[in-house]
């Protein structure tokens, strides 16, 4: 097995009656930072973000890591697989910026994974300005599903426009209250309008 090793212990596993040692990073288990020589893997997203963000299968990400193409490097608190973002990022269907400050698209969509509500909201944004509604929608759902208001709204305008996913008025009408019941400004006036024409 190639790639970065950290403290850890080897595990056994038989395959076609074959027994094949495999490294078993300690650091990885424990969601650390893996230490590969001189640096450490610090940007890494999990195995769904990349799925969704390389418009792939989670099945053929698997495939990869199993071929050896694409490498795991740690596990995160809540037990997901984590991928370096380097070794993804030529593969992503979007332009990630990264700025030298230390912000840019690529903290944001760590950030979104790591489950901020804003970030997603974000990447979403991230995904429309580059013809991406498909994968937008997704991440206004995951932000949506915390409450987030502009989240909401979002998508209600992507199903009133039919972006990304079918068009579907009663859909938007359900996102666009819900935004409106989190307080969204835009959203109440739209509301209240087509609740006065209603009447």
């Amino acid at each position: 097995m190639t790639g970065c090793r950290s403290q850890g212990r080897d595990r056994v596993r038989k395959e076609n009656s074959v027994v094949v040692a495999v490294a078993w990073p300690f650091s990885a288990f424990l969601g650390l930072p893996i230490n590969c020589g001189e640096s450490i893997v610090n940007d890494v997203v999990s195995i769904d973000t990349a799925a969704l963000m390389m418009d792939l299968s989670k099945r053929t990400l698997w495939r990869r890591l199993s071929a050896g193409t694409l490498q795991r490097h740690s596990m995160d608190e809540r037990g997901r697989v984590m991928l370096a973002l380097t070794d993804i990022a030529e593969h992503l269907c979007v332009q990630l910026s990264d700025e030298p400050a230390g912000g840019g698209d690529r903290v944001l969509l760590i950030e979104a994974d790591k489950g901020d509500s804003a970030a997603q909201n974000d990447v979403a944004l991230l995904l429309l300005e580059q013809n991406r509604p498909d994968i937008a929608l997704q991440w206004f759902l995951l932000a949506a599903q915390q409450q987030h208001a502009d989240a909401m709204h979002y998508l209600s305008e992507l199903y009133q426009q039919g972006l990304g996913v079918e068009r579907c008025e009663n859909t938007a009408m359900l996102w666009r209250a819900k935004a409106a019941s989190q307080k969204h400004l835009i959203a109440d006036a739209q509301m209240a309008v087509i609740t006065r024409a209603s009447k």
